[in-house]
């Protein structure tokens, strides 16, 4: 595993897709329709999986906010 890489870590996925980006530039070049159609698929696949992350985090904050205003409250 790559230094500094955690699989459940939205970061690690923005790192992955920065890398898939970069390849599918220089994989352009060569007009393999094949690769690109495929590489489109795996950003695609990773494109989905950080925005649920990304949600699944967001909505983790926005519980841990509300169970710590209703402490205050009390």
């Amino acid at each position: 595993m790559p230094v500094n890489a955690l699989p459940d870590d939205p970061i690690t996925v923005l790192r992955l897709l920065s890398e898939l980006e970069g390849v599918s530039n220089f994989v352009s070049i060569f007009d393999d329709e094949d690769e690109i159609a495929y590489l489109d698929a795996m950003k695609k696949k990773y494109y989905k999986k950080y925005f649920r992350m990304m949600k699944q985090e967001k909505a983790k904050q926005d519980e841990t906010e509300d169970n710590s205003s209703q402490k205050m409250q009390k």
